[in-house]
C-alpha cells in the first residue's frame, strides 16, 4: 500500500507536497496488455463472486472498508497489520500502546518543528508585530475619540432641540416683561408729572403776596 501510494505521488506530484525520491521507491512496471488481462481476471473474479455470494452495492462496500479499516491494527511483536477483533486483550493492549507511542513520538517532533518554526517566525515578522500593535492601539484610540464624539453631538443636539422649543417661550416672556415694564414707566412718568403740577401749584399758594403803595 505505501508502494503504491509512493508511486502515485511520484506520477502525480501535488504542489504542497513534496514527492519522495524515486531512487527510494522499487516497484513493478506492467505493459498495458498485462493491465488488461489483469483487469478481466479481476472481471471474472468479481463474476464468480457475485455469483456465489450476490452482488453487494457500493455502500455495502464501502461500510465494509470502513469497518476494516477502524479495526485494522499495526501488531508491533506480530511486526504486521492485522484486525483488533481477532486477537487477545494482551494483543490489543501492545498494539494500542505501540500506537499512542508513535501518535505521541510524531506530535513531539512536530511541536520541535513547530517551535523553531515560530521563532524564526517571531524573528521574521517582530517589527511588523510591533507596528501591527501600534496601529492597533491607535485604532482603539480613535475609535474612542470617535465614541465620545457621537456622544457629544448627541448631547448637542438634544441641548439644541430643547433650545430650539424654548426660544419662542423666552420670546413671549421676555415681550412680556417689556411690556410690563414700559405700561410701569408710563404710569410713573404720569404719576410724576401730577406730582411735578401739584408742587407747583403748593408753590403758589405760598407765595406772599406784597401790598402796592
Amino acid at each position: 500500500m505505501v508502494t503504491m501510494m509512493s508511486k502515485d505521488s511520484i506520477d502525480f506530484p501535488s504542489k504542497s507536497i513534496k514527492p519522495p525520491n524515486k531512487k527510494n521507491i522499487k516497484y513493478d512496471k506492467f505493459t498495458e496488455s498485462e493491465l488488461k488481462s489483469a483487469r478481466k481476471q479481476l472481471d471474472a473474479e468479481v463474476e464468480e463472486l457475485e455469483k456465489s455470494h450476490g452482488i453487494f452495492s457500493y455502500k455495502d462496500y464501502e461500510s465494509t472498508f470502513i469497518r476494516c479499516t477502524e479495526d485494522l491494527i499495526y501488531f508491533p511483536h506480530l511486526k504486521k497489520f492485522s484486525l483488533m477483533s481477532l486477537k487477545s486483550e494482551a494483543d490489543k493492549t501492545r498494539a494500542l500502546q505501540f500506537q499512542y507511542e508513535s501518535v505521541k513520538s510524531d506530535l513531539d517532533k512536530q511541536a520541535k518543528k513547530s517551535k523553531n518554526i515560530v521563532n524564526h517566525l517571531q524573528v521574521y515578522l517582530g517589527g511588523y508585530q510591533k507596528v501591527t500593535a501600534d496601529k492597533e492601539r491607535n485604532i482603539h484610540e480613535l475609535q474612542k475619540q470617535i465614541a465620545e464624539a457621537r456622544i457629544e453631538l448627541s448631547v448637542f443636539k438634544s441641548l439644541k432641540e430643547k433650545e430650539e422649543k424654548s426660544i419662542p417661550l423666552r420670546l413671549e416672556a421676555l415681550k412680556s416683561q417689556v411690556e410690563k415694564q414700559r405700561t410701569e414707566e408710563n404710569q410713573l412718568q404720569i404719576r410724576f408729572a401730577n406730582l411735578v403740577n401739584r408742587k407747583n401749584q403748593l408753590l403758589e399758594q405760598r407765595q406772599p403776596i406784597i401790598p402796592t403803595q
